[in-house]
């Protein structure tokens, strides 16, 4: 099996968190020059020290859900928080097209590995994320096995990160292996993301496709190996996706894998 390509994004940043560095318009003409199909723009949520404020997620209606024939999502990475919360309130995801979201340091502090379990799985339950980004992140240890089990009788993906164990969340990269092999196992749906911080990494997914093959999971089953997927996924999910979107995106080339 040889993986070399996906032709969506569903986890990037923008300059509207101060860590990251490339406008909404520089990570997509990124994304159309690398010939991917869709992207989603999933900032930070609230809670986090550099994060826009809530005006910023509601006014991204702004942002037309096609630029340059690139399919753009808007979205948002939650930050998860005690008792099960986020800071993507309900209101808030009904306006968005996704919502991932992770624990975060200095948001989430100095949780044991069942409470971290534990709060991961009623958002599960709760419906308040769409897909879980970095699981694998050493700083918040989990039950991977209980939580992509869960995430599987909710319709949740689990996101392979591109990142994770290269440019952050150092020593992840054991545990990213594992949990694709817990996917593998039970049949998740998995989500394969670059976590831009800058318009060159979009869509740089070299060592989550490595991770892929350890686990031997095909690039056909992942949910951003086309757009209609990923939109269907999302009207599931219960996201209000527009009828023009679907169309579309069933008239965008296939790709043959």
């Amino acid at each position: 099996m040889h993986l070399h390509y996906l032709p969506v994004d569903l986890h990037t940043h923008t300059l509207a968190s101060d860590h990251a560095y490339s406008t909404v318009f520089e990570n997509i003409m990124a994304a159309k020059n690398k010939g991917l199909q869709m992207i989603a723009i999933t900032d930070h949520g609230p809670k986090m020290a550099d994060a826009p404020h809530y005006f910023h997620y509601y006014n991204q209606k702004a942002i037309p859900n096609i630029v340059n024939d690139l399919i753009v999502l808007r979205g948002i990475e939650a930050n998860f928080l005690r008792h099960g919360e986020t800071d993507c309130s309900p209101a808030l995801y009904n306006t968005l097209d996704i919502v991932i979201g992770a624990c975060h340091p200095h948001v989430l502090e100095g949780t044991s590995f069942e409470e971290n379990t534990d709060i991961i799985i009623k958002i599960i339950q709760d419906h308040k994320v769409d897909i879980l980004t970095h699981l694998g992140d050493p700083l918040f240890p989990k039950d991977h096995e209980a939580i992509i089990s869960e995430a599987v009788k909710h319709n949740v993906a689990i996101e392979i990160n591109s990142s994770s164990g290269v440019t952050s969340r150092l020593g992840s990269t054991d545990n990213c292996i594992k949990i694709a092999k817990l996917c593998k196992k039970y049949n998740a749906l998995v989500s394969v993301n670059s976590d831009a911080h800058f318009c060159t990494n979009v869509g740089a997914f070299d060592h989550a496709f490595s991770i892929l093959e350890s686990a031997q999971i095909e690039i056909c089953d992942v949910l951003n190996s086309s757009p209609l997927k990923v939109l269907n996924f999302l009207k599931e999910r219960g996201h209000n996706i527009s009828s023009v979107l679907f169309e579309y995106a069933d008239n965008l080339p296939k790709i043959r894998y």
